[in-house]
């Protein structure tokens, strides 16, 4: 065990007694200024604000301050280069029945050497509002605050029976220093004397608790004191002095408020502080590889912990969109007792940014299998929880580990598995290698990726979702030139990128997010192997429609089958339409393949408003008789 002894600041705690209070404000609201409160500018502020400051040139509340027991108020006056004048002036008080009226109050100053007026003042002519030097301010003190250290000041008279009677913090310097202050009490004067006592935590972390030594070194006025806690230990009564009393133990992580209370009048009651212990916690018990926790189908809710936890396995692969670099829990999904199936991981309702990865074999010699780092679609838009599903085989044992996005990234987290018979008939054109053969010909291709399951690769345009795509050839006409167009059946997005050259060499030479539409590629080498992968993100897969023309033949052939025209080209404002059949649907891509503008005329002729679109080349696709083609339009 290791004994560690705190310099603890010791805090009368006021109850409703005999003594009354007139202001007793501890900035504990969560609103600043405090109501009644007021922060107000002095003669000579400048009123610039500060550059480095979370306030600017204004009195606010301090959450940050490491030392500081709780919040405060607070002003900063680094940044910058201007004069602060800026008062904290508390609400008005009514001292004309009062007896003895005195101010307490703690502060903390940073950069004390370079402070300039730290000053506390009352005044019984101040308005309440406008300029503070307009009113006539008494001073109670004007000494700087001790540097990095809590102290309490005080008790100062303050000789008044106005009954609108204000205190003031005045702080007053130019890149000087800051100013804490908290705990500001007006009371009658006290009729007691406080015990004096100090505690020391002794620490025993091996055992995860620890215990207080409370020290009694005055009795003050009582001729007993009572030490009392709300840790749940019995309350010991110390009737000389020095004497030191032990509390506890009590579990690690627990804070322990403790009090010196005095025999007769509460007001004379001390805090000692909260006092809590700094040792580590343990890990969780599947911190480790070695230790994974046995999960399977009927996991729900499951919910644990990566805050205590550390990063193992951190050589493992990377895929799927996340990475092996933050602290990380394990499990283990054994499918050889579960069967073969396509298993969910959900962590969607988890407290933080989420990642899991999914492996086989051992530890040094994982296989990556799946992973997810976030998933808005299953998860909910904005979510940075993960969801994503793998196919367990029946025979192998996969390993799971739920960490965060980044090695920042730990808290608390829900994990559900949830898990059904295996996608049939499995999906075989998912790689470059197993590709199927798409002719040019304008027919379309109805393709079904319903069974794909999520590729740790991702493309050049989406980066950060997982893809379960599949793949498909095409041999480039004597033209050079090919339209793609998709459209949608069950499947809620169909994305696709373009390649050349040839499996485990490829070089993308086209990308595209948009839900569906279509692309026109031109100067490709005639009678060469080119390739497409057409994929969404694993939650959104379903029946798909790809076809390939050769867009040097598909206007002529179409003008001839439905007498179609279009002018002029270059556009400025309006497309013109013409047919001799109905034109049933038009849609407009740019050249990202992103859709711009779509109409349904249902007519022979239809005028397409392109003002609104920018310069540049744009794809019109047309339907007419069920038919689609694409033209290419240059908008000037």
């Amino acid at each position: 065990m290791k004994k560690i002894t705190f310099l603890m600041t010791l805090l009368l705690m006021w109850s409703i007694n005999s003594n009354a209070q007139y202001v007793n404000e501890d900035f504990e609201s969560g609103t600043f200024p405090p109501a009644g409160w007021i922060d107000e500018a002095g003669t000579t502020d400048s009123g610039a604000p500060d550059f480095f400051t979370e306030n600017g040139d204004v009195w606010g509340e301090n959450i940050t301050r490491s030392n500081s027991p709780s919040t405060s108020a607070f002003f900063d006056d680094f940044g910058g280069d201007q004069y602060h004048d800026r008062w904290l002036i508390s609400p008005a008080f009514d001292l004309s029945t009062a007896v003895g009226p005195e101010l307490i109050y703690f502060d903390n100053v940073n950069f004390a050497t370079f402070a300039a007026t730290q000053e506390v003042l009352w005044s019984e002519d101040y308005t309440g509002s406008g300029d503070p030097a307009l009113a006539t301010w008494n001073l109670l003190n004007g000494a700087t605050g001790a540097e990095d250290t809590w102290v309490e000041n005080g008790p100062y008279p303050i000789p008044s029976t106005g009954t609108a009677v204000y205190v003031a913090f005045s702080y007053q310097g130019e890149f000087a220093a800051e100013w804490y202050v908290d705990d500001v009490l007006v009371r009658d004067a006290l009729t007691c004397t406080p015990a004096v006592g100090s505690v020391t935590l002794v620490e025993d972390c091996p055992s995860l608790e620890y215990s207080i030594d409370v020290t009694v070194t005055d009795l003050g006025d009582s001729t007993t004191v009572t030490v009392t806690n709300d840790g749940g230990e019995p309350d010991v009564d110390v009737t000389s002095v020095p004497t030191t009393v032990t509390l506890g133990p009590y579990a690690s992580g627990t804070t322990v408020n403790v009090s010196l209370l005095h025999e007769s009048d509460p007001a004379c009651d001390v805090n000692l502080g909260a006092t809590v212990d700094a040792c580590p916690l343990p890990p969780p018990a599947n911190d480790d590889l070695a230790n994974a926790q046995p999960i399977d189908c009927t996991t729900t809710a499951l919910t644990g912990s990566t805050a205590n936890a550390t990063l193992d396995e951190d050589d493992a692969p990377d895929g799927f969109t996340a990475d092996m670099d933050a602290p990380n829990v394990w499990f283990s999904y054994d499918s050889a007792t579960e069967g073969a199936a396509d298993v969910t991981v959900s962590l969607c309702g988890s407290t933080y940014d989420t990642s899991f990865l999914v492996y086989t074999g051992t530890s040094g010699a994982l296989t990556i299998v799946a992973g997810n780092d976030d998933n808005a679609a299953a998860c909910g838009v904005g979510s940075v929880q993960s969801e994503g599903t793998f196919t367990a085989n029946g025979t192998d044992t996969y390993l799971i580990a739920v960490e965060g996005w980044d090695p920042g990234s730990t808290g608390d987290f829900t994990m559900t598995i949830s898990c059904v018979a295996s996608c049939s008939p499995v999906q075989m054109n998912q790689d470059c290698a197993s590709a199927t053969a798409l002719a040019v010909d304008g027919i379309p291709t109805t393709q079904d990726n319903t069974c794909a399951t999520v590729n740790a690769a991702t493309t050049s345009c989406e980066l950060f979702s997982t893809i379960a795509d599949v793949w498909f050839t095409f041999v480039a006409p004597a033209s050079g030139e090919v339209n793609i167009v998709t459209a949608l059946g069950t499947a809620t997005a169909a994305h696709a990128a373009v390649y050349e050259g040839t499996c485990g060499a490829l070089t993308e030479i086209a990308c595209s997010t948009a839900v569906t539409g279509g692309g026109s590629l031109t100067a490709l080498t005639p009678g060469n192997t080119y390739y497409i992968q057409l994929w969404n993100n694993g939650s959104e897969e379903g029946t798909m429609d790809i076809t390939l023309s050769d867009a040097s033949l598909s206007l002529s052939t179409f003008e001839n089958e439905n007498a179609f025209t279009y002018f002029p080209n270059p556009v400025k404002n309006e497309l013109s339409l013409r047919a001799q059949s109905n034109i049933q649907n038009v849609s407009v891509f740019n050249m990202l393949g992103q859709e711009v503008l779509r109409a349904a005329p249902n007519t022979l002729e239809s005028n397409l408003d392109m003002n609104g679109l920018s310069q540049g080349a744009y794809f019109v696709q047309v339907t007419i008789n069920n038919v689609t083609e694409t033209v290419r339009i240059l908008k000037q």
